[in-house]
């Protein structure tokens, strides 16, 4: 739990060591019987987390190999609050910032349907958002945002703010490729105010990518350039360098082909290495194919 706060708080480092801490000192015989007092598996709980923690700090191959060990050890057994943790923390947040869609979508549903078979009001409220920003990826904006407004609505009814800061980030962001931007704009300061209260911390490069995407339509090229740049500079200082490299990406596209920023190309050719991040969500997570299209 010290290290599920702490990321919260954007201390990955020290979330990190925590969490690898709890890992070694559990102990199957001892242990498992605190998934009844609990209400969760500290296993499958620890396991969800470290692998967003190390999502951010760049080691996606451990992040994904931790996370695809989370849903099965949930699978396996078969305590419901304990599964949806590793389907919002890895099959949703990781998944997603990972660009996998289509097992973005197949986790969201899994999420949703399990959050309605045990009345699990808040994993509701994190399906539907999660599901929602699943459909955005593939285009489905109208669908998607109203999910994702489902989602919120779900959480705000009972009081639930964890991750709320980030699914109001990802309506902004449906909101303005809607052209809604007044809206997007709401939904954006809004995030920004309740990122400490929601532990979503950690988000704070990509809300600050989406600000800026929402300032590139209302106040024009220059003003999304200086906050794209400070996107940039927060990822940096956070050492997140999947959410760098989210940010430099929408700097690139905003200066153009004529525009050459020879420390911006550089610094993409150092993160290559993160370029193909849904591809190695589909090579691990391995699901077949007509299940990801149902």
């Amino acid at each position: 739990m010290l290290g599920t706060n702490v990321h919260g708080q954007g201390k990955t480092l020290e979330a990190k060591e925590d969490l690898e801490i709890s890992m070694q000192l559990y102990v199957p015989e001892r242990d498992a019987a605190t998934t009844l007092q609990f209400g969760q598996s500290t296993e499958v709980h620890t396991k969800s987390a470290l692998s967003g923690v190390l999502f951010c700090l760049g080691d996606i191959d451990r992040a994904l190999e931790v996370g695809a060990d989370a849903l099965l050890s949930a699978d396996m057994l078969r305590h419901p609050h304990s599964t949806a943790i590793p389907l919002t923390y890895v099959g949703g947040w990781v998944f997603g910032l990972c660009g996998a869609s289509a097992n973005l979508m197949y986790e969201a549903r899994r999420l949703l349907a399990l959050s309605e078979q045990h009345r699990l009001t808040a994993f509701s409220g994190h399906g539907n958002g999660l599901l929602g920003w699943a459909m955005i990826q593939q285009g489905q904006l109208e669908k998607g945002t109203a999910h994702i407004e489902r989602g919120i609505q779900i959480l705000e009814s009972i009081e639930f703010r964890l991750a709320l800061s980030g699914f109001l980030g990802l309506l902004a962001d449906a909101r303005r490729q809607r052209g809604d931007l007044q809206a997007a704009e709401v939904a954006c300061v809004r995030a920004a105010d309740l990122m400490a209260a929601s532990s979503f911390l950690w988000f704070e490069p990509e809300l600050r990518r989406i600000e800026a995407l929402i300032l590139k339509e209302t106040k024009g090229s220059s003003a999304a350039e200086e906050a794209l740049r400070r996107a940039v500079a927060c990822a940096q200082r956070l050492a997140f360098p999947v959410l760098e490299r989210r940010c430099l990406i929408s700097l690139k596209q905003l200066l153009g082909t004529n525009h050459h920023d020879l420390e911006l190309e550089a610094r993409l050719k150092k993160l290559s290495h993160l370029d193909d991040l849904a591809q190695k969500v589909s090579s691990v997570m391995q699901i077949p194919a007509d299940l990801l299209k149902a």
